[in-house]
């Protein structure tokens, strides 16, 4: 039985990854900052350990016996002021992980990396992963982040570790906890008037990565990346599948542009001041465009289908903090 390690084995991926790894026939340690944050469940093959991709000891001992890694963990808070921010956990932490690949000899790393990397494109010719990133996501710290972490990736494929890289675009899904992504639903849940943003991307089941992430492990080529992407939605439409699932139906009012980058403003002169907080122009700017891609690349080599947004939004109120009643 192979052992994989996982990184970042209590997030939304992380766990969904871990998940399908046991299913699998896979032996998994979870790499976890405290045992007590993964959710409630044993299985015979899995095995927590208490440590972090910043501490080189605590990497070294969890790998212990590992035939594969499966890198999952990032810091993807929006609130960092500088790029340097990120770099204790994404680009160090990740040189962590690839060096730990050449001394134990690891067969693959699957590295996790982002969508916002690459172009975007619109409804009708979406992104594909072929294109560099671009505005605004070139101006987004925490995009730009991990493109100093994938030019590290990319660096040690070229001196022959194998390394296949999975970037999937917005996750929605069941075991977000925190939640992370996941926050975005509650934007709509239990509201009686929501605010939408003029622009729209791309949501994708948090379990349809991990299944794409366990199959690039398996039969991925070494060295390419894969886009994982499921719907191309605008944010209303988002929004309204939750009030369809929730059976609520709140006022649906659009934000126009100028408001956005008007908070916009007011969030870049905080941040000038040392608050950390996500609001900022930038980000506005990410809210009105539509970010859409294609897992075309992904469903040629994997023969993979993605489960529709509904769904996921429907596994991530059933499993999540949300506490909602579903009504379909």
């Amino acid at each position: 039985m192979k052992t994989v390690l996982v990184t970042g084995a209590n997030g939304l991926l992380g766990t969904n990854v871990v998940l399908e790894l046991l299913r699998r026939g896979y032996a998994v340690k979870g790499l976890v900052r405290s045992r007590r944050r993964f959710i409630d469940y044993s299985d015979p093959h899995l095995h927590l350990v208490t440590g972090d991709i910043r501490d080189v000891p605590s990497l070294q001992a969890a790998s212990r016996g590992c035939d594969y890694i499966v890198h999952t963990a990032a810091d993807t808070s929006q609130k960092h002021l500088k790029i340097s921010d990120y770099d204790p956990v994404n680009p160090e932490g990740t040189e962590n992980i690839l060096n730990l690949c050449r001394q134990k000899g690891i067969e693959r790393l699957v590295y996790i990396g982002t969508a916002n990397t690459c172009g975007y494109g619109s409804k009708d010719n979406p992104g594909d992963g072929q294109a560099p990133s671009m505005p605004p996501f070139n101006r987004c710290l925490y995009a730009l982040s991990k493109v100093k972490t994938q030019e590290l990736v990319d660096a040690a494929v070229a001196e022959g570790l194998d390394i296949v890289t999975i970037n999937p675009t917005f996750m929605i899904g069941p075991y977000d906890y925190k939640p992370s992504s996941g926050r975005i639903i509650n934007m709509a849940l239990n509201r009686k008037v929501v605010f939408y943003p003029p622009g729209g991307k791309n949501f994708v089941h948090a379990t349809d990565v991990a299944r794409g992430v366990v199959t690039a492990l398996e039969d991925g080529m070494a060295g390419e990346k894969y886009l994982m992407a499921g719907e191309n939605l605008s944010y209303r439409d988002f929004f309204q599948i939750i009030s369809r699932l929730t059976g609520q139906h709140p006022l649906m009012i659009r934000l126009p542009r100028p408001l956005l980058m008007a908070f916009g403003l007011v969030g870049d002169g905080l941040r000038s001041l040392g608050a950390k907080i996500a609001l900022s122009s930038n980000n506005m700017k990410i809210l009105c465009i539509n970010n859409f891609y294609t897992s075309q690349k992904a469903l040629s080599r994997f023969n993979m289908s993605f489960l529709t947004t509904e769904e996921a939004v429907r596994d991530a109120l059933k499993t999540g903090p949300f506490r909602t009643i579903l009504k379909y």
